[in-house]
């Protein structure tokens, strides 16, 4: 999954990726990261984004709670910045606002009230928004077609 390209087999050079397993897993992952130069960690909260018969964004975490307590806690003793691509699911569950980020990616599907969370608690959005229209439903590619986001669907414009 992004792989750095065009460098020595020879050279060990830090991955776009790191899979992590367990607490410490993601703690070493982190200090790894950091290790390399990173400044930011950036933590794929969730996948499998879909659409269901309730007309709203679903995805699947990738993360225990408490996984990713220790990724932002470990990135901010470091004292480095952590960021996380959330969609409405993902905030809306256990895993909220939180724990901790700096930043929320994408950010599909946010509800007032979770914008308004976000604000009491500091964390900044990006929203990205190129992004959630490359990959909507039915779009064939960015220059050719347009699309915005509209609540809670992709809408051609």
């Amino acid at each position: 999954m992004y792989p750095l390209l065009g460098y020595s087999w020879e050279l060990q050079v830090p991955k776009g990726v790191q899979y992590v397993d367990g607490v410490d897993g993601a703690r070493k992952a982190v200090r790894e990261q950091v290790m390399y130069g990173a400044d930011w960690i950036k933590y794929y909260s969730d996948r499998k984004y879909h659409f269901e018969g309730d007309g709203v964004l679903h995805s699947m975490l990738n993360f225990t709670d408490e996984e990713a307590k220790a990724i932002v806690d470990e990135t901010h003793r470091l004292g480095k910045k952590v960021a996380a691509p959330r969609n409405r699911e993902a905030m809306g569950s256990r895993q909220r606002c939180g724990p901790g980020l700096d930043t929320i990616e994408h950010g599909d599907g946010l509800t007032d009230a979770l914008i308004d969370e976000m604000a009491r608690k500091g964390v900044y959005w990006v929203p990205t928004i190129t992004v959630g229209a490359y990959v909507a439903p039915g779009a064939v590619g960015i220059g050719r077609r347009w699309w915005i986001w509209k609540r809670p669907r992709f809408r051609k414009r």
